[in-house]
């Protein structure tokens, strides 16, 4: 008898586990909300997204538009919609410190399965303080004048027309930046760990720093064709580049490690120092189609 019971229950366990692989998530729901904030009572945002793309555009507006889109994987299109709700958003504004809160939670378990997600489209001031931060999915940013804080844990960070200085890391991701003015005294910080870097810059002036770094990825700098720089470039396994420019050689010279100046006098320079552990630095002027 116990081993016809001990056979029942294998079996039992058996065919649970065989109907639940079976289950298919194939429909999708999602949900469109929109909350405004007025421009006066309002000047940060802060972010925290589990889940989903983050799209920030910049105007001349009277208020902030935080748009989002709730979605969810289910057995059918009711299922998917009644699971919309696992979702928790929070949108708030808090007029005592001016700061805007926004943040997108997820359950624990069926992630994976149900594929939650919540992608934001931000209309805001491009003067306004912003830091953003997301664990899955890819950020877009243009036209700060502002410094913002962007991380990303697993996506690709974006950065278009910005007249500010940048600072960004992704540790799984590609960071793609094109800046239209570098401040005088600028700084630009970029840090990925598996991931690939561009960066160009229309403007700059000779006081500007440039830190560049990455484990495994290539890094790519356009810089403006006149141009005062310093430069420490390094790979461990990779090559070094640098492309169209006149270059003085004041330290180590090989295909690994390259530094030296650009310009006519050693001192008063911009500073680019570019690092990565397994990929190439490429350094050239930039071209007329950036």
């Amino acid at each position: 008898m116990k081993h016809w019971t001990l056979f029942f229950l294998t079996v039992s366990f058996f065919v649970v586990g065989l109907t639940s692989c079976s289950v298919v998530f194939n429909s999708k729901a999602t949900e469109d909300y929109t909350e405004k904030f007025p421009v006066s009572d309002y000047n940060r945002i802060t972010m925290n997204n589990k889940a989903g793309n983050v799209i920030v555009t910049t105007g001349k507006v009277d208020s902030i538009a935080v748009s989002y889109t709730k979605k969810c994987m289910g057995t059918s299109d009711d299922d998917a919609k009644s699971h919309l709700n696992d979702i928790n958003v929070y949108v708030g504004g808090d007029k005592n410190t001016g700061l805007i809160t926004i943040t997108a939670d997820f359950p624990k378990v069926d992630i994976g399965t149900r594929d939650y997600e919540v992608t934001f489209t931000l209309i805001i001031p491009d003067s306004i303080e912003l830091s953003i931060q997301n664990t899955t999915g890819n950020i877009e940013i243009n036209g700060m004048n502002k410094t913002p804080t962007i991380t990303a844990t697993t996506g690709n960070i974006k950065i278009r027309d910005f007249n500010c200085n940048v600072k960004a890391a992704t540790t799984t991701g590609n960071i793609d930046c094109k800046i239209k003015t570098l401040p005088d005294a600028g700084n630009v910080s970029l840090i990925t760990t598996k991931g690939n870097q561009t960066l160009a810059i229309e403007a700059m002036d000779t006081s500007s720093t440039i830190n560049l770094q990455a484990s495994t990825g290539n890094i790519e700098v356009e810089l403006p064709s006149t141009l005062k720089l310093k430069f420490d470039l390094k790979v461990s396994t990779g090559e070094v580049r640098i492309k169209d420019y006149k270059t003085t050689t004041t330290g180590e010279w090989s295909n690994k490690h390259k530094v030296g100046y650009i310009g006519d006098v050693e001192t008063g320079k911009s500073t680019l120092n570019a690092a990565t552990a397994t990929g190439d630095v490429t350094l050239s002027k930039l071209k007329q189609s950036n």
